[in-house]
């Protein structure tokens, strides 16, 4: 694993705002440098993908629109220290399903997942066992329409190189039904860019760090691998895996958030 020495200095692509430890925000990027922590502003509330300041030991991202029960939630969180690496702590009912993926010392990138009880609030709160230097990220898609028995249809792949690299390539996942919805979620921990799956429909493109990818498939067996492409030279970390319907198509919930710009509005 490389050590902090060998980890070239990012582009200043994170949000620096500096609030109380425990606030969370989302929009515009700020061009200050991680070290250089910005005058203190009025945080903005948090969306379905979110950013925390630097030091900042919670991140919070806004429900999907029109959450009932049954639905099943998937997150990624992600944290960026100096060299520490940061355990999280999930709200009530939420069940780590993958990671901690580990490229390097201080990035830590969790894949979560939650059925609905029908009582979802705004949001929700994921708490840190410190406060990453860097910062974290956050995001979340709601689907309806998924079996709850077993969401995920077998595993849960995984990439995450430990040297830094434009693209990642997702392995195969092997699902057993023919109509499940595969999902992919991305994070490149320098910039994004124009991140794109060939197949898959983007989702979501969040803090201009995470993507959220799916697809739907028609037939059981090997997906074959996917490679996301569209990155800068960076570490990665990233998600593949199939859902498993209810009845119909899965679909997404309303997103319901606000474009700020930096991140790409999709509505369902």
């Amino acid at each position: 694993m490389m050590t902090k020495s060998n980890f070239r200095i990012l582009r200043p692509i994170f949000i620096t705002v500096a609030i109380a430890a425990a606030a969370t925000v989302s929009g515009c990027q700020s061009k200050a440098p991680p070290s250089t922590p910005q005058a203190a502003q009025a945080p903005t509330p948090p969306a379905v993908g979110a950013s925390a300041s630097s030091g900042a030991t919670s991140i919070t991202v806004n429900s999907s629109a029109g959450v009932q029960r049954g639905d099943v939630i998937f997150c990624y969180v992600g944290t960026h220290d100096n060299a520490a690496n940061i355990t999280v702590t999930t709200p009530t009912g939420w069940t780590l399903i993958a990671g901690p993926l580990n490229p390097t010392t201080g990035i830590e990138s969790y894949l979560f997942q939650h059925i609905s009880d029908g009582t979802d609030g705004a949001s929700y709160t994921f708490n840190f066992s410190g406060g990453p230097y860097y910062g974290s990220y956050a995001s979340q898609i709601t689907y309806h329409g998924v079996n709850n028995a077993t969401p995920v249809d077998g595993n849960v792949t995984t990439a995450s190189p430990t040297s830094v690299t434009t693209s990642i390539v997702l392995p195969a996942v092997s699902p057993v039904g023919s109509s499940d919805l595969l999902v992919a979620f991305v994070a490149d921990y320098e910039f994004l860019g124009t991140p794109a799956i060939t197949g898959m429909t983007e989702e979501g493109f969040f803090n201009s760090i995470d993507a959220i990818f799916d697809q739907q498939l028609t037939s059981s067996g090997s997906t074959g691998t996917r490679t996301v492409t569209g990155g800068s030279s960076s570490f990665w970390a990233g998600f593949l895996f199939a859902v498993t319907p209810s009845r119909g198509v899965i679909q997404p919930r309303d997103h319901g958030r606000v474009d700020t710009g930096f991140d790409r509005l999709f509505y369902r």
